[in-house]
C-alpha cells in the first residue's frame, strides 16, 4: 500500500459493540508500521461522549493525527436517526467537541455534500450547516 505512495488512507468508521475497536486498532497498526497517515472516521451514531473520549485519547497515544467527523447513519435496520442519551447529535457538535477538549492536535475533517445531504431542506439548508461545521472548527472539507 505504501508504494503508491497515498497522501493518507481513509478508514471508515465501524459503529456498534466492539466493532469500532477494529478501526482504531487498523488506524494504529497503519500510522506505526506501516508509516502512512490515516484518516480515521469517527461517528456519532450510538456512541456516547465517554466512548468518543475512549476512542479519541487512544487515537492521540497511537499517533493517529486525522479524524474525519460524521453524524453517520442510522443504525441498521433503523430508517431514522437518534442520538444517544449523553452522545451528540450532529458533526458539528462532535467538531466543537473534538477542537475545545484537545486543540490543534487533531485535523478535524468534515464532509461537504455537493448533491445536498439527504436530510437537508434547500441547498442553503445544506450551506449553512457546512458553514456550521467550518465554524466549529473543522479544518478540512472532503466531498
Amino acid at each position: 500500500m505504501g508504494t503508491t505512495n497515498p497522501l493518507w488512507v481513509d478508514i471508515t468508521w465501524r459503529a456498534g459493540a466492539g466493532l469500532c475497536e477494529s478501526t482504531i486498532e487498523m488506524c494504529s497498526h497503519i500510522v506505526n508500521y506501516m508509516g502512512l497517515d490515516v484518516l480515521m472516521h469517527i461517528t456519532c451514531t450510538g456512541m456516547t461522549r465517554d466512548f468518543i473520549i475512549s476512542a479519541l485519547d487512544r487515537a492521540k497515544e497511537a499517533g493517529i493525527r486525522n479524524i474525519l467527523a460524521l453524524r453517520g447513519d442510522p443504525p441498521h435496520g433503523q430508517s431514522d436517526w437518534k442520538p444517544v442519551e449523553n452522545g451528540f447529535s450532529y458533526a458539528t457538535d462532535l467538531v466543537k467537541f473534538i477542537k475545545e477538549r484537545y486543540g490543534d492536535f487533531f485535523c478535524v475533517v468534515v464532509a461537504g455534500y455537493p448533491e445536498i445531504h439527504l436530510d437537508a431542506t434547500s441547498r442553503e439548508d445544506d450551506i449553512k450547516h457546512l458553514k456550521e461545521k467550518c465554524d466549529a472548527g473543522s479544518d478540512v472539507i472532503i466531498t
